[in-house]
């Protein structure tokens, strides 16, 4: 049974992280441009393909681990300060208005199989691993406690990843349509979240000193 108020947390959390600027979005945008939205959701199922079993892996190898207390308070700390951290990395790249990453992606071409893509930017991408080593470990910390067990595990794993599926896919599907001069909109959907991310920070890091 999922909580609704662990939900709205995987969410918020970790939808910062979706809607980031980054190499997943800037390749939904290229090669949607040329194949449609079907490009970025088989780019989000490449993601997938290396996201769920370190979902998987971190979860139940470290079950125990995660429900000690001490631990929690430890990750309540890291996870605060972490979540700051990205935060104010995301908002930089919006108001830079630049992302490196895209000229990266678009160096490697669309002949590049968008699923061996999704996959690729997802496992050479540190930032990636440093938010799930620090900030997922946390979520997963969470739902350890309300839904302990690999069931419970696949079930909040649901609730996030449908947001990479839509958001690489409506990428695609507005590049498709030649509408990614609509900046602003993507710009303020990417503001509100990390609104959401600066405001679980600052609550994970008074749980933690309280």
């Amino acid at each position: 049974m999922i909580d609704p108020s662990l939900a709205v947390e995987v969410v918020a959390l970790t939808a910062g992280g979706v809607v980031s600027p980054g190499p997943l979005s800037s390749s939904a945008i290229i090669g949607g441009s040329i194949h449609g939205w079907k490009y970025g959701f088989k780019a989000a199922l490449g993601h997938m393909f290396f996201e769920l079993p370190l979902f998987v892996l971190l979860g139940v190898g470290t079950y125990n681990f995660l429900l000690n207390p001490t631990t929690r308070r430890l990750l309540s700390i890291a996870g605060g300060f972490i979540i700051l951290f990205f935060a104010v990395m995301f908002l930089r790249d919006i108001l830079a208005g630049e992302h490196a990453e895209g000229k990266t992606v678009k160096t490697m071409g669309m002949a590049v199989n968008p699923i061996l893509l999704g996959l690729m930017l997802t496992a050479f991408n540190p930032y990636f691993l440093v938010w799930w080593g620090t900030v997922g470990v946390k979520i997963i910390a969470d739902i350890n406690l309300y839904s302990p067990g690999l069931s419970g595990m696949l079930e909040y794993y649901a609730v996030h990843v449908w947001m990479d599926y839509a958001w690489l896919s409506l990428l695609a599907y507005m590049a498709s349509k030649g509408l990614r001069a609509n900046k602003k909109i993507l710009e303020l959907i990417q503001l509100v979240l990390i609104t959401a991310m600066i405001y679980y920070a600052l609550r994970f890091l008074i749980d933690a000193f309280t």
